[in-house]
């Protein structure tokens, strides 16, 4: 089996979600929302360099994340169908999407890849009203954990943004993925014409 097949379906969908937001040139990051049979339930990607609108999703605005998208497209169910519920990121959420998720209905939540700059899972126990919502928050698989910070630093090298104090944040976390992802952008050897697949076994090759 590759390491393509070794990630569950809601995995697959979420960095399915991370690559074609990367291939429109948004910042590389996918969710999905699974129930406990690990059915996708609903999608989202980030959308914040697009035409802004909201049409179903939130395109062009700063609010665009994966995340928010995601449990935008999630159809109505009750309170506790929604506890049961998981959220699978491909890269830790920001405070607007910890807070979106603790306003929404879904009581669990798994990302895959620590992000050194902003992200925030910490307040689902260090906040007090946050921690009253009893979110349980775990870890995605750690391959993919590679792969996603790799791509989120390529976008951001394509994007003039790995400098300052961003830099140095992921220097310190994950000197590793900023290597690779310096060499992968200097030789272009990363097309947005694969699929997703192709690009998760080049990425994991590469790390």
């Amino acid at each position: 089996m590759s390491a393509w097949t070794h990630l569950s379906p809601g995995w697959q969908v979420a960095w399915a979600q991370g690559w074609e937001a990367y291939q429109s040139g948004n910042v590389p990051v996918g969710a999905a929302i699974v129930n406990e049979a690990g059915e996708v339930l609903a999608a989202g990607r980030n959308r914040t360099r697009e035409a802004r609108q909201v049409n179903g999703v939130i395109s062009g605005f700063d609010l665009a994340h994966a995340e928010v998208n995601a449990l935008l497209g999630l159809p109505k169910v009750s309170r506790e169908e929604g506890h049961v519920l998981t959220l699978l990121t491909t890269l830790e959420p920001c405070p607007q999407c910890a807070g979106t998720l603790v306003m929404s209905q879904v009581r669990r939540l798994s990302y895959a890849a620590a992000d050194p700059w902003a992200g925030c899972a910490s307040l689902f126990a260090e906040n007090a009203y946050m921690a009253s919502k009893r979110v349980t928050v775990s870890r995605g698989p750690s391959n993919l954990a590679r792969a996603v910070q790799v791509l989120h630093l390529l976008e951001e090298l394509a994007a003039g943004n790995l400098s300052g104090p961003f830099r140095e944040r992921f220097e310190t976390a994950v000197p590793n993925a900023v290597r690779v992802a310096e060499r992968l952008h200097t030789v272009g050897t990363v097309s947005k014409l694969w699929s997703a697949q192709t690009a998760y076994l080049h990425l994991l090759q590469e790390t």
